[in-house]
C-alpha cells in the first residue's frame, strides 16, 4: 500500500487528520475498527437482538470498561485474527 501513502493528498493536514486511522488500516500497522467491535463481549443473540438491544449492549460494554476502545487503537490489546470472534 505504499503507493497510497505516496499520494499527495496526505500533505493536506485536514485530510491527514481526518483519514491518517484509515491509511494505518490500508498499511496493516492499526486494526479495523470492525475488529476491535468484535473484542467487545457481548451478552445477546447477535444474530436475533434487534438493533436498539445491540445499542444498549454497547453503552453497556463501555461503561464496563470505558478504555478498551483506546486501548485496542493504541495496540496494547491484541486484536482477534479473521475468523475469531471472542463473544
Amino acid at each position: 500500500m505504499k503507493g497510497l501513502a505516496a499520494l499527495g493528498i496526505w500533505n493536506d493536514a485536514a485530510i491527514h487528520d481526518a483519514l491518517s486511522w484509515y491509511l494505518a488500516v490500508a498499511e496493516n500497522r492499526r486494526p479495523a475498527k470492525f475488529r476491535i467491535a468484535a473484542t467487545v463481549p457481548a451478552e445477546l443473540d447477535l444474530s436475533t437482538s434487534s438493533e436498539e438491544a445491540l445499542w444498549a449492549e454497547l453503552e453497556q460494554a463501555r461503561r464496563h470498561d470505558p478504555h478498551h476502545h483506546r486501548r485496542t487503537r493504541r495496540q496494547d490489546h491484541p486484536v482477534p485474527s479473521p475468523g475469531k470472534n471472542p463473544a
